[in-house]
């Protein structure tokens, strides 16, 4: 038995399916630039590295060698902890969560190379094998996003 599906409402779901992996991924790179601009603004240590630049300022102006300043100076830690650093994409990858819609990029390939093979072929009718033997075997993508847009 041959799964056939008919062209017209599969290049329909394949749009829709892109179309949601689009606004998805416009939502997640916005919730990421909001993740590292609130880790920025948490992590802020303008007051502490003015307080070490007066500090060093003094010492300059005293002349002589200058000595390691004490944890008084460095706010109980060291000169490394004063410098930020912002996440690496591991960090917020794991701290953003991925709206719904939003596809794998290589589910996101094989979702536009599914909607240049379906408006290139003729005919009303594709099947599953057509599909297969052209390399396109994983439809649950398109699937799913249709069903997410049908249930909205």
């Amino acid at each position: 038995m041959s799964v056939t599906f008919n062209r017209a409402q599969l290049i329909n779901v394949a749009n829709s399916a892109l179309a949601a992996h689009e606004r998805a991924r416009v939502d997640y790179v916005k919730a990421c630039d909001k993740y590292r601009a609130d880790h920025a603004r948490q992590h802020d240590n303008t007051a502490k590295l003015r307080v070490v630049r007066d500090w060093l300022t003094a010492q300059l102006k005293k002349g002589g060698p200058i000595a390691e300043p004490g944890s008084d100076i460095l706010g109980g830690g060291n000169f490394r902890g004063l410098f930020y650093t912002p996440p690496g994409n591991y960090d917020v990858r794991n701290s953003v969560a991925e709206p719904d819609g939003l596809l794998s990029p290589a589910q996101a390939i094989e979702t536009r190379s599914l909607l240049k093979v379906l408006e290139a072929a003729t005919g009303d009718t594709v099947s599953a094998a057509e599909l297969k033997l052209l390399g396109l075997k994983n439809l649950q993508p398109v699937f799913a996003a249709a069903a997410r847009e049908a249930g909205k």
